[in-house]
């Protein structure tokens, strides 16, 4: 069966899709398709792994993994959470008083300041939203 000629369309669903070689099926007129959540192109991802290449050695093997694979969709979605939490946080201490209390997750107290940090976060763009 010939799956890989003209007239044949793929659409991959692997949010990774960006990490596999497809250069042998270029020339092949099959049509494959897939999306990426990650920006490639944006200033900040290029900083990110170019810091990462230039980093020293930090335990065995540490440069041994190409740079689309630690570039996985996973990885940029963490990066962007700590981030803009982080980033929320720093930037809502900067014009309120955010106090840090206790909090259980036992009760349906919500932290104070939880809606505030929420909000500020859909308004700060990253390489893995717009």
């Amino acid at each position: 069966v010939d799956m890989l000629s003209d007239y044949h369309n793929y659409f991959f669903t692997s949010l990774d899709v960006h990490t596999v070689d497809l250069e042998d099926f270029q020339y092949g007129g099959t049509n494959i398709s897939g999306f990426n959540l990650v920006d490639e192109t944006s200033k900040e991802y290029l900083e990110i792994t170019r810091e990462w290449q230039n980093s020293p050695p930090r335990y065995p093997n540490w440069k041994t993994e190409s740079i689309e694979q630690i570039t996985k969709t996973e990885v940029g979605l963490v990066y962007d959470a700590v981030r803009l939490f982080a980033k929320a946080l720093h930037d809502l201490d900067q014009t309120q008083a955010i106090s840090v209390r206790p909090i259980s997750c036992e009760t349906e107290e919500p932290w104070l300041f939880g809606n505030a940090v929420t909000n500020y976060m859909r308004m700060i763009k990253s390489f893995t939203s717009k």
